[in-house]
């Protein structure tokens, strides 16, 4: 597509508290690893990183990363959807 932007940049992944907006955690991506080969379940892997040592909390994604083995996960460690 011609008009479509050229992807270039970094991307900021970011857990926050949606009262405070304090950062709880963060994770920068910069592309596909070295290898070339496309990370599979990146979404999930991306939520449960971001979610470590938070109990009981809500949790609100984007549909980039909602997929039914996330809830299903979530569900395990006692998040809430």
């Amino acid at each position: 597509m011609p008009k479509k932007p050229a992807k270039y940049g970094i991307k900021f992944w970011v857990a926050c508290c949606s009262k405070s907006s304090y950062e709880w955690n963060m994770q920068i991506y910069t592309g596909k690893p070295s290898s070339g080969t496309r990370e599979k379940n990146q979404g999930m892997r991306v939520v449960l990183d971001m979610v470590k040592g938070l109990k009981g909390h809500n949790v609100t994604c984007d549909n980039v990363f909602i997929s039914y083995a996330l809830g299903v996960e979530l569900k395990k460690k006692s998040y809430k959807q």
